[in-house]
């Protein structure tokens, strides 16, 4: 019953923005839903406090301590890159070298706001509007846009340990809040967790759909393999 509760209390909000970088790369393995971290501000018109996840994560502890926001402060995550790395370094925006570059950016797996955020309409619409702008040099996208918002708007930012809150897999000491698998593999096409693997066998049980990824692959396969055999048979006796 809790878990009906859940998904009856839930919102799903359809979300499209279409977007073109000069690398394909970086949007194809990204894809434009990285940007609907942005409607985190615009909802802050309905909601005392959002709170974002990314979804490749496992928590293995309560978040009380994060979820606590303070006035007007967004709680976010360290990083130990600057801004200018999350740029392409040939970029050609100028007005970007108003900023501090050399300053350390923000990570965004995970953050928190509140509606006592100041100006968060405006925030969200400056937001799309430089991502527009510079879409050409971002090379770490929707982190690159928000960091240079904490030096445009003058927010203040709590950091969190990056390490607690979104600890790679192979990295754990198993006393962290988060475990998040950036990057490839993921829990569901090689990384295991105990966690994540209970749960997932939970879903399958309750009649969920199981990842079929594999399965996809090797239809490609034998499809591509198939016409490849057709086209010679057809030149054979054509």
């Amino acid at each position: 019953s809790g878990i009906l509760f859940i998904i009856d209390s839930s919102r799903i909000i359809n979300y499209s923005y279409n977007i073109k970088n000069r690398n394909d790369e970086v949007l194809s393995y990204f894809s434009s839903m990285v940007f609907c971290k942005y409607e985190c501000f615009g909802l802050l018109s309905e909601y005392d406090e959002v709170i974002w996840s990314d979804y490749d994560v496992v928590v293995k502890d309560v978040l009380d301590d994060f979820c606590k926001i303070e006035g007007d402060q967004i709680n976010m995550l360290e990083c130990d890159s600057s801004i200018r790395s999350m740029f392409y370094k040939d970029y050609k925006t100028k007005e970007i070298d108003k900023y501090n570059l050399d300053e350390y950016g923000v990570n965004t797996p995970l953050f928190a706001l509140s509606n006592n955020l100041n100006e968060y309409d405006k925030i969200q619409k400056w937001c799309y509007e430089k991502t527009n702008a510079w879409v050409d040099d971002l090379y770490l996208p929707e982190q690159c846009i928000f960091s240079l918002a904490i030096q445009e708007f003058g927010l203040e930012i709590k950091r969190y340990s990056f390490t607690e809150y979104a600890c790679y897999p192979t990295k754990s000491q198993g006393t962290e809040k988060i475990i998040h698998a950036a990057g490839q593999p993921k829990f569901w096409n090689g990384i295991h967790d105990k966690d994540w693997d209970e749960n997932y066998t939970a879903w399958i049980e309750m009649g969920g759909t199981p990842y079929y990824e594999w399965k996809k692959k090797l239809k490609r396969k034998l499809l591509f393999i198939y016409t490849r055999l057709i086209g010679i048979r057809f030149r054979e006796h054509g």
